[in-house]
């Protein structure tokens, strides 16, 4: 089994499927801070596809998730 379906199958049990995911889902999958998320955000590892009207209020694709799992598992 190659890395990206690893990776697949641990965000779908983790979080479940969504057609979007929140801040909250990428803290939990992640196991980071809110704030540690916003900086992935910063950083451009982590790729909101919108921010809604509340400051600071993002959601992430699935596609968006895998990308940032797997950049930050790289090294495991």
């Amino acid at each position: 089994m190659d890395r990206v379906q690893i990776a697949k199958e641990i965000i779908t049990k983790t979080i479940g499927e969504k057609s979007v995911y929140s801040v909250e889902d990428a803290q939990k999958l992640l196991k980071k801070s809110r704030q540690e998320i916003y900086n992935l955000i910063y950083e451009g590892i982590l790729k909101p596809i919108e921010r809604n009207n509340k400051p600071r209020r993002y959601t992430f694709t699935f596609i968006s998730l895998l990308d940032a799992y797997i950049k930050l598992t790289e090294g495991d």
